[in-house]
């Protein structure tokens, strides 16, 4: 009987115990057929690009070339095969690290060998086959969408520590990062992140212009400006043009991480000091025209005028108080004009700054 051709794989892996029972295992099953193996990651790599198989099944602790650096080797092949990560190693670090690698899945070699063969004939473009207790020990972080973020710094040693930062993160990635506002416009034109995190004071083109010329894109990425300026200027300006958030440099860590984390939610975010100095510079300015306010708000624009001071989107707003999304543009466009305000932001420090009158 002439055995149906199924997924071709290779074995990286140097316990020749585990390649001799995978490959008895795969000669149970007309899914799968092991067309190749070997010890270590250099040897790998050659009969990989010899044999083109569809699939890798590759260990992580090898002598020499170790997995991941054999997985980002593999992963700039043309044609590039799936990789499947196949390991003793439960830890997180080593899982995000093998997942943001290019890995097609993370599978631990004490699974049922059944449940082993139907995952590995499961491996789809896109969907990372992961152990049971893989995915219940990451739980939702591992599952939710990932952040893609460009930096656009001229500071490199900032540029390294947000790296060493948002590695701690698994549902953040920084795929690119740039030191002047022309090429870092031209790589958010091509890679699309969903989050910049944009320098003010920069040589050439600066953060503004920058900002303003990033805010024009379709689609349009969320903006978050991180610089040592807290000048109300700077503030007022980056927020007017579009920015979708406004922070220091000198934040702790921790708490710029979890205002990543707002930022990709959809949420406005500030430092802890800019709100008040944003209300003071708003302040100022509508001394010198005239005090807001002149028309009373309805009881509907000062509920969704609190849902706007805890930097809610539009559509979470809908949700919320379940509305049209239209609605709620509708009641923003209103509110803001009786406030004799000209943004969601500014209505944001103006609820702020006036959360008695709303209760």
């Amino acid at each position: 009987m002439i055995k149906s051709k199924g997924q071709r794989i290779v074995i990286i892996d140097d316990h020749p115990l585990l390649r001799k029972g995978l490959q008895q295992l795969a000669n149970l099953s007309h899914q799968v057929e092991i067309i190749g193996e070997t010890d270590s990651g250099e040897k790998g790599l050659a009969i990989v690009k010899a044999l083109q198989p569809d699939l890798v099944l590759l260990d992580l602790n090898m002598p020499g070339m170790n997995g991941l650096e054999t997985l980002d080797a593999l992963k700039q092949l043309k044609p590039q095969p799936k990789v499947i990560i196949l390991t003793v190693s439960d830890t997180q670090e080593d899982v995000i690290a093998a997942l943001r690698g290019g890995a097609d899945g993370y599978l631990l070699k004490d699974m049922d060998p059944e449940e082993l063969l139907l995952r590995i004939s499961e491996v789809e473009e896109g969907k990372p086959i992961l152990s049971p207790k893989i995915a219940e020990h990451l739980g939702d972080s591992l599952q939710a969408e990932v952040q893609r973020i460009v930096i656009i710094d001229d500071h490199p040693l900032l540029r390294k520590g947000l790296h060493q930062l948002v590695d701690l993160s698994p549902d953040l990635d920084i795929i690119g990062e740039t030191d002047n506002g022309e090429q870092g416009l031209l790589m958010v034109q091509e890679i699309q992140p969903d989050l910049v995190l944009l320098d003010l004071n920069m040589p050439g083109m600066d953060g503004l212009e920058t900002l303003q010329a990033l805010k024009q894109l379709k689609p349009s990425p969320k903006v978050a400006i991180l610089t040592v300026s807290d000048k109300q200027k700077d503030i007022v300006s980056a927020l007017r043009r579009g920015a979708d958030g406004y922070l220091l440099k000198d934040m702790d860590p921790e708490d710029l991480l979890q205002k990543l984390h707002e930022l990709a939610e959809g949420r406005l975010v500030m430092s802890q000091n800019i709100a008040e100095s944003l209300a003071l510079a708003l302040r100022a300015e509508s001394q010198k025209d005239q005090e807001p306010g002149g028309e009373e708000l309805t009881e509907r624009e000062c509920e969704i005028l609190i849902h706007i001071s805890g930097g809610e989107s539009n559509k979470v707003i809908a949700r919320k108080l379940d509305i049209a999304e239209a609605t709620v543009k509708v009641h923003v466009k209103h509110l803001l004009k009786k406030l004799g305000l000209k943004s969601r932001v500014e209505a944001a420090v103006w609820a702020i700054t006036h959360k008695d009158e709303l209760k």
